[in-house]
């Protein structure tokens, strides 16, 4: 009887050892799971780095990632004109705009620097005077971006008030290669809207801004 209970003590012992032995433990003398760690971790694998989060791929192979999104920053150049404070538009910044062709904006005109290939968002704020003499009218013009001499199809269309001011906002996406890409805001006769056919309604920049903005 006593063979019996020694033997199946010796079977039991080695069933726990058996169920033991599929599990490995670091700190630990009575792991629970397949790898059980009690204490630091350090995995090397060539792809480790501060701030790294451990990943693994489909197969489940892990390596050392940045975190999702880490990294992503936008950078923004800017270039502004405006009119010295108490003056309103100085002739050397006056343009027309009449129908049939498009007139550049007076001090819309800038340079931009890209480090590389990037989407970018242009933004262009503007104020305008109108100096003309006329007066009754309110003709509807529309205002562009041109990136290179070629309209990017970011463009506004407004009444303009005669000899009055006049805001306007001019904002879009567009991918620029590297290098420099010039940038400047025309405009043109919509619709005279009872205004002279064919005249020039002569305005003044009073201040210009263009803020282009992408991820580094």
């Amino acid at each position: 009887m006593k063979k019996k209970i020694y033997l199946l003590g010796v079977m039991m012992g080695l069933t726990a050892s058996a169920a033991m032995a599929q599990n490995v433990g670091v700190g630990t003398t009575t792991p629970a799971a397949k790898l059980h760690v009690v204490g630091n971790v350090a995995i090397q694998d060539g792809t480790q780095g501060a701030g790294k989060v451990l990943t693994s791929d489909a197969a489940g192979i892990a390596s050392w990632q940045a975190p999702a999104g880490a990294g992503a920053s936008t950078a923004t150049q800017t270039a502004s004109y405006a009119v010295p404070i108490g003056n309103g538009a100085q002739p050397s910044a006056f343009f027309g705009v009449t129908e049939g062709s498009y007139t550049t904006v007076s001090n819309t005109t800038n340079v931009i620097n890209f480090p590389s290939q990037k989407a970018a968002f242009i933004n262009y704020v503007l104020g305008v005077d109108d100096v003309s003499a006329w007066t009754g009218y309110s003709p509807f013009n529309r205002f562009e971006i041109y990136i290179d001499g070629v309209a990017s199809g970011i463009f506004i269309i407004i009444q303009t008030e005669v000899s009055g001011h006049f805001e306007l906002t001019l904002s879009g996406v567009r991918t620029l290669s590297a290098g420099n890409h010039t940038f400047d805001v025309r405009a043109i006769r919509w619709y005279n809207n009872g205004a002279p056919a064919s005249a020039y309604q002569i305005c003044g920049t009073i201040s210009s801004n263009l803020d282009v903005t992408y991820l580094n």
